[in-house]
């Protein structure tokens, strides 16, 4: 008959310390997740502030190289803007008003019921 099994099971005790790596390591994770969510900044008006940052290249890149004046030059315009400045009221067409087309076509008026009713 096999002896009694003295001692700590190999395996076992090996998995056992894995899983307790494994959960100190969940912990710390979420230790570190509570601490940078306490320093994280959540004034409104420092993260709008922060947007137009990360924003203003992208407005750099399609005026040019700076907000001001620089060296005298203007910015360039916008052929679409340029369009539009072009176009003024006197070169469009001028659009029937359906007001008047209305009565013109036997359309009758009528401002009250009885006026309705002698209508028709």
């Amino acid at each position: 008959m096999p002896k009694k099994f003295q001692g700590e099971n190999s395996k076992s005790a090996a998995a056992r310390a894995r899983r307790a790596e494994a959960k100190a390591a969940a912990e710390a994770r979420r230790q570190q997740e509570l601490e940078d969510e306490l320093w994280k900044d959540k004034d409104k008006h420092v993260l709008r502030k922060e947007q137009r940052k990360v924003g203003a290249p992208k407005i750099l890149g399609v005026r040019g190289e700076g907000f001001g004046n620089e060296g005298g030059k203007a910015f360039p315009v916008f052929p679409a803007v340029e369009k539009e400045k072009e176009k003024s009221h006197l070169e469009l067409p001028l659009e029937e008003n359906v007001n008047r087309r209305l009565p013109e076509e036997g359309a009758v008026e009528a401002r009250s019921i009885e006026d309705a009713i002698a209508a028709l």
